[in-house]
């Protein structure tokens, strides 16, 4: 019987196929675009049952037909990005989201009104999915609708958001790693409705949304420059130009994935990776690092600018936490960057250093708080500091050692945080005059 039949994948716009990739660009003609590792080509699709299956959904519409030659240089005219090093990373992203796996990356276009960033995610989305909705969607407020929605195309492109909720970015983080999810369903108590997807990520904000939540390991955000008046031009003008420069970058793109197929196991080996290490979404850099070449990039490079972006997220994360610069600055004036005691202890400490400071400035009024955020219990600290820590770690070396459960002691090391030099350590920094300071112990 039918339920008794083997279950057949089916893919929409990117499949594997054996250690190749097969791509769904919904030609009229009905063929394929068939990547190996010496190479790409457009295929008819084969009749073999041992082939992928394809699906295509009245939604998603023709990609453009590439060709070879294309001038990566050419497409800083349409991204106005305010790092340059971001000029080579996202084109390796964006060819990074046609890979059939999961554990997608979530792309994050950011800038203030009047950056283009809009204009440029239409322009990203149309090449490698285009789709009757490749100008976005607000952003979903029920997980339900977020996955429906992913059923239907590959690259779900949500316009304009302007927060998450832990909720949306658990959701999001399910998305691209492909876990699914299950709820009741419709008009039942008993039966469940599966969705199993897995899609890639592009979103516009005016701030970096992710790094926040548990997506800024998984985020590659790019930040664009604000475009004077003089340099303005019409949006239809600027999509009719990239036309005419797609098949060109879509053919560069393909490169990009021949690449990765040909290269992913020595980038693996290389120096770049195991001295340098990677991050979290290791998987999808290595992917980016293997594009390197086709790019005009060099694994090095690559590799740099990958980490800088990704760092970028976590300075973000720390530089929005209101207690972070005071920890910074008191860990690092420690004998040796190391502090011990409890979670109590520490906040007392940074809540009486704040008060301390903001009570020094000219025109500070008698009854001095700290900040709005601040942390108010050693509860609160302490699960702010989880949230924070991870990015604390990455950027500065700073660590959270506990060292005895019962009494809540932790050692805070921050050997490498230097921010300048007055607040760098020396052997005998040990002015630990504040409120609780009897109860520092320096290692």
């Amino acid at each position: 019987v039918a339920l008794d039949a083997k279950t057949i994948p089916v893919f929409l716009r990117t499949a594997p196929y054996k250690d190749e990739i097969v791509i769904n660009p919904c030609w009229e003609s009905g063929q394929v675009i068939h990547i190996r590792s010496d190479g790409y080509s457009i295929i008819d699709m084969p009749v073999d049952a041992g082939f992928v299956f394809l699906h295509r959904d009245p939604a998603i519409y023709a990609m453009p037909v590439p060709i070879a030659g294309g001038d990566i240089e050419k497409l800083q005219q349409f991204l106005n990005l305010e790092n340059s090093a971001d000029l080579r990373l996202v084109p390796a992203v964006v060819a990074s989201l046609l890979l059939p796996k999961p554990d997608y990356p979530v792309v994050v276009f950011t800038g203030e009104k009047g950056t283009a960033k809009t204009t440029a995610a239409e322009l990203m989305k149309s090449i490698i999915d285009p789709s009757e909705l490749s100008e976005g969607i607000k952003p979903p407020k029920e997980t339900r609708t977020l996955f429906v929605h992913a059923r239907r195309e590959h690259i779900v492109y949500v316009d304009n958001v302007n927060t998450l909720t832990e909720d949306q970015s658990a959701d999001y983080s399910r998305l691209v790693q492909g876990a699914g999810h299950v709820e009741r369903g419709l008009y039942t108590n008993m039966d469940a409705t599966v969705f199993k997807t897995a899609n890639p990520v592009l979103m516009t904000a005016i701030d970096s949304v992710t790094a926040k939540t548990d997506l800024v390991d998984r985020s590659y955000v790019f930040k664009f420059a604000f475009i004077p008046d003089t340099k303005r031009k019409e949006k239809e003008v600027i999509k009719s130009e990239f036309a005419e420069y797609a098949p060109g970058l879509l053919g560069l793109f393909l490169d990009g994935l021949v690449s990765v197929l040909k290269n992913k196991a020595e980038v693996r080996k290389s120096d770049v990776v195991t001295q340098k290490g990677l991050p979290r979404n290791a998987g999808n850099a290595i992917a980016l690092i293997s594009m390197a070449k086709v790019f005009n990039s060099t694994h090095e490079d690559m590799h740099a600018a990958l980490l800088f972006n990704t760092n970028e997220s976590d300075r973000k994360i720390i530089e929005d936490c209101v207690w972070a610069d005071r920890y910074i600055k008191f860990i690092s004036s420690q004998l040796n960057g190391k502090w011990e005691g409890t979670n109590g202890n520490l906040l007392d400490i940074l809540t009486n250093l704040e008060i301390k400071d903001r009570t020094s400035k000219p025109g500070a009024p008698a009854n001095v708080t700290p900040p709005d955020g601040w942390p108010k219990t050693p509860l609160l600290f302490a699960k702010s500091m989880n949230a924070v820590l991870p990015s604390l770690r990455k950027i500065y070396g700073a660590e959270k050692v506990e060292i005895n459960k019962a009494k809540r002691i932790h050692v805070f090391s921050a050997n490498s945080i230097y921010l300048n030099e007055d607040a760098a350590p020396s052997d005998n920094s040990t002015d630990n005059n504040v409120a609780a300071g009897e109860q520092i112990k320096l290692k």
